[in-house]
């Protein structure tokens, strides 16, 4: 518990934040009653419409991507990175109003130095709780986390906290990266656990402090895990009430130039300058400029919120659609083994030949033309279905038309339907529920 508590400071002034609990709505229970209502049908239309091809064509010995329950029941992870001494946890202390509380996030707030060496996992609680990595880890969302070892679930904290923001979203605080040293000493895959949480995460704040802009060889392999999903990444100019408004435009600067060969997108990210926690800013800065920042964050974290029932229903669509592919691909291979097989042939020596060269039987090629027009690119790379027929004998499947039944219909069908007509319709029907509640600028706080 030392590890994720500190005292509270009686003496401190802190600034008034109802504009924080104004903008994340969290009084609004529609929003809420509108997340789970999406969720309890994904996870009916997932059971009834997906899950039965999945079986019949056992998808999950495909590596081609998994999808569990717990992950359409999940609420969206919000992740906080940066080196050490930047304000991750004493930002989150601020966002959960934690500050000046006895269970609020150990922080190195007085004194330049290192404080959070794990991952600490904050959820929703209805009391102060805190587990360690393997009781945290035998939770659906996170029980990947074990194949990371021991080691790593040692360094791996769930803290369960009352708060209104954490019925909505998990937040994680990461360990601050060190540039003196080198990643074997962690004693843990860090950089791999890295990227299990920079995949599950919907919204990543990278923190800098104005006076270290550098990046080091330990954030740099950070930045490199997160190319090809810039999109969630927000930048954070944090403690900037200790710089003087121009030198903060030199500050700026310099954290765009260092930023701009490590992204390697056409726009730069998205870069708050604040100083996000509740103390008042110091007087010479630009208090106008800090607060308007600051709003425009936390109407960012709300937007996650909002987008959560969006991403979700998208994530089982396409998820739909993976399997669909897969098991298409499999009764393609089956079509083409059966054309090809013969009484007095070595069929086992055809199968061989045609699982190894599946582009001399059009295998793939097939699925460009009508009625599947699927991208190459769509497909699953053709190596993995190596793996999956030495696992899986051909024989054990049977043509997508045979599992067609009078009263409970096709398979096929079904997952057809809930691509191209019940997800797209409760997408739309989320949107318009969502796009009712949803408010702009500074709308909210009237």
């Amino acid at each position: 518990q030392d590890d994720v508590t500190s005292s509270p400071s009686r003496d401190l002034l802190f600034r008034p934040r109802d504009h924080v609990e104004k903008l994340l709505r969290l009084q609004d229970t529609k929003e809420d009653t509108s997340y789970e209502e999406i969720q309890k049908e994904l996870l009916q239309i997932y059971q009834n419409s997906v899950v039965p091809l999945e079986s019949l064509y056992n998808f999950e010995d495909l590596s081609w991507g998994f999808l569990s329950e717990s992950q359409i029941s999940a609420k969206p992870i919000v992740l906080f990175l940066g080196s050490w001494s930047t304000g991750k946890s004493t930002m989150i202390n601020y966002l959960l109003n934690l500050e000046n509380s006895p269970v609020q996030l150990h922080t190195g707030m007085m004194k330049s130095e290192p404080t959070t060496t794990e991952f600490t996992v904050l959820s929703y609680g209805g009391q102060f709780k805190a587990t360690d990595g393997k009781i945290l880890s035998s939770n659906p969302q996170f029980s990947e986390l074990e194949k990371f070892g021991m080691p790593f679930l040692e360094r791996l904290k769930g803290v369960e906290l009352p708060r209104a923001l954490l019925e909505r979203v998990t937040l994680v605080d990461t360990p601050g990266t060190i540039e003196n040293r080198v990643q074997q000493e962690r004693g843990y895959a860090y950089e791999e656990a890295m990227k299990w949480f920079i995949n599950k995460a919907s919204l990543i704040f990278l923190l800098f402090d104005p006076y270290r802009l550098d990046v080091g060889r330990e954030l740099e392999g950070t930045l490199r895990l997160l190319q090809g999903k810039e999109s969630k990444l927000k930048i954070v100019l944090n403690k900037a009430d200790n710089v003087k408004t121009q030198e903060l435009m030199r500050v700026y600067g310099t954290l765009l130039w260092n930023m701009a060969p490590l992204t390697k997108i056409v726009e730069p990210p998205r870069i708050y300058i604040g100083s996000f926690w509740g103390l008042e800013p110091k007087s010479q800065s630009d208090h106008e400029l800090l607060l308007a920042e600051e709003k425009s964050l936390v109407r960012d974290l709300h937007q996650v919120m909002i987008n959560a029932g969006e991403n979700v229903i998208s994530l089982v669509r396409k998820h739909a659609r993976m399997v669909l592919i897969h098991a298409a691909v499999v009764d393609r291979y089956l079509e083409v083994f059966n054309k090809e097989r013969s009484i007095f042939g070595d069929n086992e020596a055809k199968w061989n030949d045609i699982v190894s060269n599946p582009n001399k039987y059009n295998i793939f090629e097939y699925f460009a033309r009508a009625p599947w027009s699927i991208s190459l690119s769509d497909l699953p790379p053709t190596q993995l279905y190596e793996k999956f027929f030495k696992l899986h004998k051909i024989t054990k499947f049977y043509p997508l038309s045979s599992h067609c039944r009078f009263l409970w219909g096709c398979p096929e069908d079904k997952i057809k339907e809930a691509i191209s007509y019940i997800l797209p319709k409760l997408l739309t029907r989320h949107q318009q529920l969502s796009g009712s509640n949803h408010c702009e600028n500074d709308s909210c706080l009237s």
